[in-house]
């Protein structure tokens, strides 16, 4: 969508649907407001587009704290019930930067596993490393860190890993 008609609603719209699948995908904002402002012609224009995609994406992030709330009765996640409080993976809290190496080792080296029989491989219960489930991701080492689009994406990559890195669980 942004790269051909670019309707900042829908971009955001598609952002937003993401995003309640998996939250970390809400920080991809940086992104995609970037390509929602090339279809502007003159700052005024700009201003709207930028205002569009923050509304819409704003209803959907609104969506999911109402959505939470009548889950839960909070606006939290919901892991502070019961269940998940005494998993060990969360011996330092949900989020904590002392996870960082684990969830590294799971993004890189975790590999599948040999089995007896077809299909011989299974993948690792702990997750399985970019490259083996898509080598494709080895193109991004050809990028270009001068393109404007290039930094934008690195932005949106960034503020994700965040979450995802200092998370509990690989």
């Amino acid at each position: 969508e942004t790269t051909n008609k670019n309707r900042p609603w829908l971009v955001a719209l598609l952002v937003g649907l993401a995003g309640l699948s998996r939250l970390p995908v809400f920080l991809t904002f940086p992104f995609f407001a970037y390509t929602v402002s090339w279809g502007a012609s003159g700052r005024g224009n700009m201003i709207r587009r930028l205002a569009l995609f923050g509304g819409v994406l704003a209803v959907m992030g609104g969506l999911y704290l109402l959505y939470t709330y009548g889950e839960y009765g909070t606006i939290n996640l919901g892991y502070e019930r019961g269940q998940f409080v005494n998993e060990p993976q969360f011996s330092k809290g949900l989020f904590n930067i002392s996870y960082i190496p684990r969830q590294i080792e799971a993004i890189f080296f975790y590999h599948p596993e040999r089995v007896d029989g077809f299909p011989f491989f299974k993948p690792s219960f702990m997750g399985m490393g970019l490259f083996f489930t898509t080598p494709a991701l080895l193109y991004m080492f050809r990028a270009r860190l001068k393109d404007k689009l290039t930094l934008a994406a690195l932005g949106g990559l960034l503020l994700t890993s965040i979450p995802m890195l200092t998370y509990g669980v690989t």
